[in-house]
């Protein structure tokens, strides 16, 4: 039974994914139970050692640390939720049921792993099964969206096994705690500290590794966004907290992991701050929360470095790092869905209790007292006071004012989040039969590509994700981590996660009425300032003039390959050498038996000549 409980989260789902193309419409089923083996061993805990795997490939093993069994939850929660929401379409399309189940099996897989072989393996296979999810649509957008993903998949990919490969060298070993201690004790660990970092960092979408997020989440369906950004992005967390040498001191290598923890926190502000100044801009919802979790990304990106620069907070870090993954991914994926059920929401009553949950969501990921993100924010600031006296480039104090601009930065983004939404999907006005209509929504906001869930999806489900949020953010981490406790609210911490949040708001109410006076009666436009995908929209214009010169220098070397091509054309005609085989096997075949004659009497001229005396 011990061995079952471990194997079951991702057995189940790789079976039931050959079984999804060949089920009728109870494949629906599959997406909803699946995940529950694996939310069960999170919350009752690993009933025994983890099965012995070494027989099946080098040495494979499985692993369930306590800040594994926060992750764990979050991501199967996640993904339950998503499977509900997919249960419309999941009826309907056997291939997309397939890909969600494999990559579900990638997502559990890599945070039950215990060893190098185990982390890759399910790692990859997350990141490519996802692809049919990012391009189920098939439009435009969709296939666009897939082509950066893809690429920026398969950068990440050579980055990640350079870096892993190079680390299990060093340390003899692909256990994954075991590379963790080498790579403390290694002074020549620096580079290996950089490609697993940015490896990683493709998937946490930092930047400038982050150009897939803002594009493939609006081209997917929005069960697969809120999945990608609730559970799937932490797949990079969940790598960093099991291959960086967090809470390690070794002797001479201390300035290789201070160096690796400081670029770390520089480019974890730099992504929470750039993920806010280019999502308060989108006109598109899910883009906007595209961009959100960028910025949160880069929130949990500082944590980690900071354990790295200071071991002895690594503890309190990690902790501080799981907990608001877990705050954020549950947050982050009722948001998504909430964008999906508020498109099929046809009634004013259920619409208003809609925006108001989508306003305490946001609230929640802002920071606000007594919400899920006061809990993980709290955590975050007692590990950013590790940092004092630390001597860095980040000690506590800046670090800390960092964090409070992002807080504004999250709140203006939440504030803009139910501005387009409210513009995108405006309250149904009773028709005069007294039914409840919405006029359609024209322009590119309208999101045509990541439309409802559909009538079958329940706001009692969406309802209850935001409960469940709220709720095991406060439970969970303080009863799995001992590094953390219940916070308890005080006037000055009460305050002190308020202010960001009402400096936000005041500013994104400003920004609004300025925005109104200077258009007056105009409708606002639909094209934002900063497009989808930023840097690689950039990079495209910038590679376009090449590529068209390179396709006006390579048109002769075309035609040379074109009239070559013609030439043999005109020689295989002319010889057919198919006619020529089948001839001279006619003329062997005729002259058989003489051939048998030559063999033999060759055959004895040879054994007269070996022979003594002959």
């Amino acid at each position: 039974m011990s061995a079952l409980a471990w194997l079951l989260p991702l057995l189940l789902p790789l079976v039931a994914a050959g079984l999804a193309l060949l089920l009728d419409a109870r494949r629906a089923r599959l997406p909803v139970l699946l995940p529950l083996p694996a939310l069960v061993l999170a919350l009752t805990g690993a009933p025994g050692e983890p099965p012995d795997l070494t027989w099946i490939l080098l040495d494979l093993r499985l692993d369930l640390p306590g800040p594994g069994r926060v992750l764990l939850a979050m991501t199967a929660l996640v993904w339950l939720a998503g499977g509900i929401a997919l249960r419309s379409r999941a009826a309907d399309s056997p291939g997309l049921t397939a890909a969600w189940l494999v990559t579900l099996t990638g997502n559990l897989g890599v945070v039950l792993a215990g060893d190098v072989v185990t982390l890759y393996t399910l790692y990859a296979i997350m990141t490519f099964a996802a692809y049919p999810l990012v391009i189920h649509e098939r439009t435009a957008e969709a296939l666009h969206a897939g082509r950066i993903y893809i690429v920026l998949a398969v950068v990440g990919e050579a980055l990640l096994i350079s870096g892993l490969m190079l680390a299990t060298a060093r340390a003899g070993t692909t256990n994954l705690a075991g590379i963790a201690a080498a790579l403390g004790a290694n002074a020549g660990a620096a580079p290996v500290l950089v490609l697993v970092s940015a490896g990683f960092g493709v998937k946490a979408g930092i930047v400038p590794l982050h150009v897939w997020l803002p594009l493939a989440h609006p081209a997917a369906p929005i069960p697969a966004s809120a999945v990608l950004s609730g559970a799937m992005i932490k797949a990079g967390l969940v790598g960093w907290l099991r291959l960086l040498p967090l809470g390690i001191e070794g002797s001479g290598t201390q300035d290789a992991v201070t160096f690796a923890g400081t670029m770390l926190i520089s480019i974890g502000v730099l992504t929470a701050l750039y993920g806010a100044v280019v999502g308060v801009v989108q006109t598109r919802a899910k883009v906007v929360l595209a961009y959100s979790s960028v910025s949160q990304m880069g929130l949990i990106a500082t944590l980690v470095g900071a354990g790295l620069v200071v071991p002895a907070a690594a503890p309190l870090a990690v902790a501080a790092a799981v907990t608001y993954a877990l705050h954020h991914g549950l947050t982050k994926a009722a948001l998504f869905l909430g964008v999906g059920v508020l498109a099929a929401t046809t009634s004013s009553r259920p619409w208003r209790a809609m925006v108001v949950g989508m306003a305490l969501a946001g609230l929640a990921l802002a920071g606000a007292p007594l919400s899920s993100g006061y809990v993980a924010k709290s955590a975050m600031k007692k590990a950013v006071a590790e940092l004092a006296g630390s001597g860095g480039v980040w000690d506590d104090a800046r670090l800390t004012t960092a964090l409070a601009i992002g807080a504004v930065g999250t709140t203006l983004l939440m504030a803009r989040l139910l501005i387009v939404l409210v513009r995108t999907y405006p309250e149904p006005r009773a028709s005069g039969g007294g039914r409840s209509t919405r006029s359609a929504t024209k322009g590119p906001s309208a999101q045509p590509s990541a439309g409802p869930l559909g009538a079958g999806t329940p706001l009692v489900a969406w309802g209850a994700l935001l409960l469940v949020g709220l709720a095991t953010t406060w439970v969970l981490p303080a009863a799995l981590l001992s590094e953390l406790s219940v916070p308890r609210p005080s006037p000055s911490s009460t305050w002190q996660a308020t202010w960001p949040v009402l400096v936000g708001a005041g500013l994104a109410f400003g920004a609004r009425q300025l925005a109104r006076r200077r258009r007056g009666a105009a409708q606002p436009t639909a094209s934002p300032a900063i497009a989808a995908g930023d840097l690689v929209l950039v990079a495209e214009a910038l590679l376009r003039p090449v590529a068209r010169e390179l396709h006006r220098t390579l048109t002769p070397l075309t035609a040379v390959r074109q009239m070559i091509r013609a030439i043999g054309s005109a020689i295989q005609r002319t010889v057919q050498p198919g006619q020529g085989f089948t001839r001279v096997d006619e003329r062997l075949t005729r002259w058989r038996l003489a051939g048998v004659f030559l063999v033999l009497l060759t055959a004895a001229l040879a054994l007269t000549l070996i022979t003594p005396g002959g």
